[in-house]
């Protein structure tokens, strides 16, 4: 289970930072904070706005892409049919910057943009939900009672779960969005991706002084916004699943003794118990060597016994884990193999004192002791 679980959520990492981008920093509107490393907003604020984003593009020089974003979840109906799914306001440069791909239609131009168009790109979730397969374009659908009219059908390239996130989404032109569906001037976010060999540490620190410029912060107030570096975010959470994995590691090793342990008691009392038979064996003209390989062979079925067990508690535990944390299940039958020739071969080292002991019982003795 953990290998299997341990993999595919490697697997489900790398299809994240494939499908992220590069070179990106999220500026969120708020305060985040680390805590148990991971990310959680401990305060609010409604100050970040489009002023903000033209004055970071039109002063920020290691820019390569700029893009306000704003989004709610909201009701989207067509026809008789109704979901729940996020609608996102954005700008052309945040499709670029998240490797989101227009395969059918077009995006809004700029002016479509300026001139507050009634224009939308569905994700290849949403679209599928609402319309089934293979829509055409030029449909309408109601977004929070506002017609839009379907310009573009869009993927996320790469995978995991941000993937299917953006898939599941709802694309408007960042002032439509603001003014005809979500009411209001402030932006969730302004994501800037900065140009090949910039430090993003040194343009996170140009960003956080135009910011607090552009909202008049003193030098002894905080600031009303967080700059992260998703990237960064998602490794140090596989750092943090790594740590739990050799957790585990530990604790599957420490089973593993306690159960080789086990097999010694179970065999040691099979010898005191069968004294009489080994004894009735040797009488008839079993040798030691006979014996010997008997227990030994009892040790290595109670050792793959426990072992297969194990593996099939663990495939099904693993699929369960895939399952609910939204990962594509990753079978390690190899490994399984392996576990099992691992409890096989514990089995007959356990079992090699009880066995050698069986095996040096002399006849009489034996078969004194059981009259």
């Amino acid at each position: 289970m953990m290998l299997g679980a341990a993999r595919s959520a490697e697997t489900d990492l790398l299809d994240q930072l494939r499908g992220m981008g590069s070179r990106i920093l999220a500026v969120r509107a708020g305060t985040f904070l680390l805590i148990n490393k991971r990310v959680a907003q401990v305060a609010g604020f409604t100050t970040l706005s489009r002023r903000d984003e033209f004055f970071l593009r039109e002063n920020l020089s290691s820019v390569q892409r700029l893009s306000g974003f704003a989004a709610e979840l909201l009701p989207v109906r067509y026809r008789d049919r109704q979901i729940l799914t996020t609608v996102a306001g954005v700008e052309l440069d945040y499709f670029e910057m998240h490797q989101i791909k227009v395969d059918v239609g077009q995006t809004w131009s700029p002016e479509e943009d300026r001139g507050l168009a009634r224009s939308t790109v569905l994700g290849s979730t949403v679209a599928e939900k609402l319309f089934g397969e293979a829509p055409p374009l030029g449909l309408w659908i109601r977004i929070n009672g506002v017609p839009f009219e379907v310009i573009g059908f869009a993927h996320c390239m790469g995978g995991g779960r941000i993937a299917e996130a953006r898939n599941d989404s709802i694309y408007l032109p960042l002032r439509s969005a603001l003014v005809r569906v979500l009411s209001r001037t402030h932006l969730d976010s302004i994501f800037v991706q900065v140009h090949d060999g910039v430090l993003l540490d040194t343009a996170a620190s140009r960003i956080s002084e135009l910011l607090r410029e552009s909202h008049g912060l003193a030098n002894n107030r905080p600031n009303d916004f967080t700059i992260q570096d998703p990237v960064a975010l998602l490794r140090m959470e596989a750092n943090t699943g790594e740590t739990f994995r050799i957790l585990l590691a530990a604790l599957a090793g420490t089973a593993l003794l306690t159960g080789g342990f086990g097999i010694f008691a179970v065999m040691q009392m099979s010898v005191r118990e069968r004294t009489s038979e080994i004894g009735l064996r040797r009488a008839i003209g079993a040798r030691r060597r006979d014996i010997l390989v008997q227990f030994l062979l009892e040790g290595a079925f109670l050792g793959s016994l426990g072992g297969g067990a194990g593996v099939i508690v663990g495939l099904i535990g693993n699929a369960i884990v895939c399952n609910v944390s939204g990962w594509e299940t990753q079978w390690p039958f190899g490994e399984a193999a392996w576990a099992i020739l691992l409890a096989t071969s514990l089995g007959i080292l356990f079992g090699l004192y009880p066995a050698l002991r069986a095996a040096k019982i002399e006849p009489v003795v034996a078969l004194r002791s059981s009259a």
